[in-house]
């Protein structure tokens, strides 16, 4: 059974919205292993609040076409307006990060997630709770490639308490 890995974040009101969006994933994946949360300024260098993101993991069986189904519905449920603006703020965004050592490239679905190397808010949550990853495509360890992050591509993460 594939180990599945979700990035979750959120910058309008993201204590609330991530539970929220944790407890929509485990209706349908069953428990869910969680990394701590991380405040991050935005990515790209948009003026708006900063996020809030982590990671969640759970065995999964669905296929990816099918799980990025109901990931884009239960995040439509909970008021995901998609505007066409990259970076724009969101409710609750849901990305798949791993599906297990499956690589896919379609129109529509990149796993693993097409920028996995080069975001330290997706690389720092995974590592919390596998800390000898590696990415199925490279076998270069997650651990490496967030050390080689330059700097300008950092987000300034910081300890978020998901209570509020």
């Amino acid at each position: 059974m594939p180990r599945l890995y979700l990035g979750l974040g959120s910058n309008l009101e993201p204590a609330r919205h991530l539970r929220q969006a944790l407890d929509g994933l485990t209706r349908f994946l069953g428990p869910l292993e969680v990394s701590p949360a991380y405040h991050s300024l935005p990515f790209g260098g948009l003026d708006q609040a900063p996020y809030a993101n982590l990671v969640a993991a759970a065995d999964c069986l669905q296929p990816p076409r099918e799980l990025l189904q109901a990931l884009l519905q239960l995040e439509a449920q909970m008021g995901r307006v998609r505007t066409g603006q990259r970076w724009a703020s969101r409710s609750i965004d849901i990305d798949i990060l791993l599906y297990g050592d499956w690589v896919i490239a379609e129109p529509g679905l990149t796993i693993p997630h097409y920028d996995l190397g080069q975001r330290d808010f997706f690389l720092q949550p995974l590592l919390d709770l596998v800390p000898d990853l590696c990415h199925p495509q490279s076998g270069v360890r997650l651990a490496a490639l967030l050390a080689a992050l330059p700097p300008e591509t950092k987000t300034n993460l910081q300890p978020f308490d998901l209570a509020g």
